[in-house]
């Protein structure tokens, strides 16, 4: 995999990620386990279904070579996951 996957967070999440040097998920992140990432080409299918309305959200662009390929995981709707925190 070459391609960046992305992560849709509200602004001060990634804020709070910086101070931290971590970012460890969302609510829904930590309820499932993993944290939830996005191909390219379903970002907006991602915005309109989980993020509709909010405002203040950042768009975080991951290069999947400074994880560990096997953490991260493709979901049948061409998703991804990874099953551990981040640095931001």
């Amino acid at each position: 995999m070459s391609e960046p996957v992305f992560k849709i967070c509200p602004a001060l999440a990634l804020q709070e990620a910086r101070k931290r040097e971590r970012y460890e998920g969302s609510a829904a992140d930590a309820r499932d386990g993993f944290i939830h990432l996005s191909a390219g080409h379903l970002v907006a299918r991602t915005l309109a279904k989980y993020f509709a309305g909010q405002n203040d959200l950042a768009l975080l662009a991951i290069d999947p070579h400074v994880i560990s390929i096997e953490t991260l995981k493709l979901q049948e709707d061409g998703s991804h996951c990874l099953s551990t925190g981040i640095a931001p």
